[in-house]
């Protein structure tokens, strides 16, 4: 702490001489287990999406940007792994400390909400971190309905609240909360930042693409090849594998390649864990890997926002599913095979 502490006095001594007035923000930190490299900052000010990149020393960094109001500003690596979330405007200096991993573990110094934030994170880190989406939820709704004057409630329906298949009461429980608390340019802020997943992308026709696979080979997928395809997009998650690869076995039973194309697209960090994970998959099927995760050259386009995720699509390259669940698109894939 001692060490962390000085590092924050040197940045803040450099940081507050060279920006003395409230024209900047000012964010300096750590990053715990990052080493040295760089690193993303993406927030939305005067009307657009700002995005810098700083480098990480020995896990320690700061940045200076522009914000007349108050903005969400992200941290992520330069292959879109958020590492934390914090709220910041003009003429605040903002401490963080971030651990690499464990988005979930941060804590804030600078502004009432980004502390708040990083306090609410830490304390419910099991529920964050547990991958069930009820849960998070839950917890969330119960924070928001008894803090309704609170612009942290409309912070976590923003950032962490699971929205798919949740979308009505999702809307409804955002509504709940008071206009003051809800500053439209705060939401519309947040909702630019991911304009590329838009109404657009989705009935965009999915283009031929070479993407590479096991045996070291690069496989060029075409659409129409095939009478339907679909496109798995998953994480080094043991507990993704176990519940997708016995879907895609069922999906791929008695069907000819001409029937249907299945693409495992794995966006694990590196090729070795991506082989280990799928390993003993006894996959009939083409297992892929793209390198830089959703930003991936290969699968830019599609505009992956979340994983895991899945699209269905037909001969002509239309998309027929968007979303998270496997099963809604094994679904469509049966609704169409019985028409």
């Amino acid at each position: 702490m001692k060490k962390f502490s000085l590092f924050l006095i040197l940045i803040f001594g450099v940081l507050i001489s060279s920006c003395g007035d409230s024209s900047e923000f000012r964010i300096a930190g750590v990053i715990n287990g990052m080493g040295t490299q760089n690193i993303e900052i993406i927030y939305y000010a005067n009307g657009a999406i700002r995005e810098s990149r700083t480098i990480v020393i020995d896990g320690k960094f700061s940045v200076v940007g522009n914000a007349p109001e108050p903005t969400l500003v992200e941290i992520q690596t330069t292959n879109g792994i958020l590492l934390g979330y914090l709220m910041v405007k003009n003429g605040e200096t903002v401490e963080c400390k971030l651990e690499n991993g464990n988005r979930y573990k941060s804590s804030f110094k600078g502004n009432e909400v980004s502390e708040k934030w990083g306090k609410f994170l830490t304390e419910n880190s099991d529920v964050f971190s547990s991958g069930n989406n009820d849960k998070k939820n839950d917890l969330i709704e119960q924070y928001v309905l008894k803090h309704k004057d609170e612009l942290f409630s409309t912070i976590l329906m923003l950032t962490e609240y699971y929205c798919p298949d949740n979308e009505i009461v999702a809307d409804s429980l955002m509504k709940t909360i008071s206009e003051q608390a809800r500053p439209q340019a705060l939401v519309e802020g947040y909702e630019a930042m991911f304009v590329h997943v838009n109404s657009a992308t989705a009935h965009n026709n999915v283009l031929p693409m070479k993407i590479y696979c096991k045996e070291d080979s690069l496989m060029t997928y075409n659409p129409a090849s095939s009478s339907y395809s679909i496109l798995g997009f998953t994480d080094d998650e043991k507990e993704t594998r176990d519940s997708i690869v016995p879907q895609f076995k069922k999906l791929s039973k008695g069907k000819k390649s001409r029937q249907l194309k299945i693409v495992d697209v794995s966006l694990a960090t590196d090729t070795s864990t991506w082989k280990r994970i799928t390993r003993k998959d006894s996959a009939d099927w083409a297992q892929c890997w793209a390198l830089g995760s959703v930003r991936a050259k290969s699968i830019e386009r599609l505009s992956i926002p979340r994983l895991p995720y899945f699209i269905v699509v037909d001969s002509t390259g239309k998309q027929l599913y968007r979303g998270s669940s496997i099963t809604r698109a094994s679904q469509t894939l049966d609704a169409q095979v019985k028409k």
